[in-house]
Parts: structure tokens; C-alpha cells; sequence
């Protein structure tokens, strides 16, 4: 019954993560219970059937049993550090009540973990419009 379910749940995500423009054998599909522990950090016994997993990237193929496997398969994304640096914007806030050219405002970032030299990059950044750096706050 287990691996019923597993066969049915691995072939709908595959057809899914083949609609939006993956290849589903990039993927690894592993069956865990959360509840038990199983597949999670060791193999489990409880389910015989599953004999690992098995994902081709790069012409490059890994396999393991369990799902710290499939983690420690991720590859990190590649940073683009040659480019400018790009804050996604968080919030925007208008102070003095009505909305001007003159009114200032107060715009928060989010900046991710691991971004060195940041308020170099700020300060020696070309900005489209003309800010004023105030405080940098952790």
C-alpha cells in the first residue's frame, strides 16, 4: 500500500515539475515519515521496496537513501557578482502625511544572509534616483 501511494505521488509531481520546464530525473523522489524517522537520516527497514534514489545533473549522476542525501545533492545558486547589486524592496513609507515629489520617504530592504561588503556596495552603488544612505541595521 506504501508504495502504491509513493508510485502515485512521484508520477503526479513529475508530470508537474515536467509541465513547468524541469526534468523530472533531476528530482529525487524519497518516501519519509516525518513521524517515525524513516528515510530521513538512515534508511529505514519499514520500507523494503525503496531501494534509493537516483538523479543525472550535468552528466553527472548521485544516488542515496535518504532525504539528507537528496538536501546535500542541492547545489548552491551561482551569485552573480560581477552585476549591481539589487536589494528586493520590503516596504515603502511616506512621511509628512501627503504624497509629493518633495515628501521623504523611508524604504526598507531585505538583503539576504551572506552579502559581504554591503554598505559598500551601497554607497559606491549608481542609483536611478537620488537617496541618502541613513543607517544600515541588522
Amino acid at each position: 500500500m506504501l508504495q502504491a501511494r509513493y508510485n502515485e505521488i512521484q508520477k503526479e509531481v513529475s508530470a508537474y515539475i515536467k509541465k513547468i520546464g524541469y526534468s523530472p530525473d533531476t528530482v529525487p523522489f524519497v518516501p519519509i515519515s516525518g513521524w517515525h524517522g524513516d528515510n530521513m537520516l538512515e534508511g529505514s527497514a519499514k520500507m523494503p521496496w525503496f531501494k534509493g534514489w537516483k538523479v543525472t545533473k550535468d552528466k553527472k549522476e548521485n544516488s542515496g537513501m535518504t532525504i539528507m542525501d537528496a538536501l546535500d545533492n542541492i547545489d548552491p545558486p551561482k551569485r552573480p557578482s560581477d552585476k549591481p547589486l539589487r536589494l528586493p524592496l520590503q516596504d515603502v513609507y511616506k512621511i509628512g502625511g501627503t504624497i509629493s515629489d518633495r515628501s521623504p520617504n523611508f524604504i526598507r530592504f531585505f538583503v539576504e544572509c551572506n552579502v559581504s561588503n554591503l554598505a559598500e556596495q551601497l554607497l559606491n552603488s549608481q542609483p536611478v534616483e537620488k537617496c541618502h544612505c541613513q543607517q544600515l541595521a541588522r
